[in-house]
């Protein structure tokens, strides 16, 4: 696998880890066009593929609002760790 790098990548190495612990790895990564730090995210597990976007320092779960809703991810977070949190929760239940 190719060796992805991303001038944001490293704010968000916690979260590339806990998903590493949960099988999901990263699978691409764009921070273009260069605006406001945005950036998304792909990481899979062979079964699925999850888009992390951050758009104007809010991090977004793209995704099915039924079931994202459900588990308070369809919304914008403001802090990486809260949605981290919420991440890693939603993808254990779900296990």
């Amino acid at each position: 696998m190719k060796k992805i790098e991303g001038r944001y990548l490293s704010e968000i190495s916690d979260l590339i880890t806990d998903l590493g612990k949960s099988g999901y790895l990263l699978i691409n990564y764009s921070d273009k066009p260069k605006a406001f730090d945005n950036f998304v995210v792909y990481f899979s597990n062979d079964k699925e593929t999850l888009k992390i976007i951050r758009d104007r320092q809010q991090f977004i779960l793209a995704g099915n609002k039924e079931e994202l809703e459900s588990y308070g991810l369809w919304k914008a977070f403001d802090s990486m760790a809260e949605f981290r949190k919420a991440l890693i929760a939603w993808i254990n239940k779900r296990k």
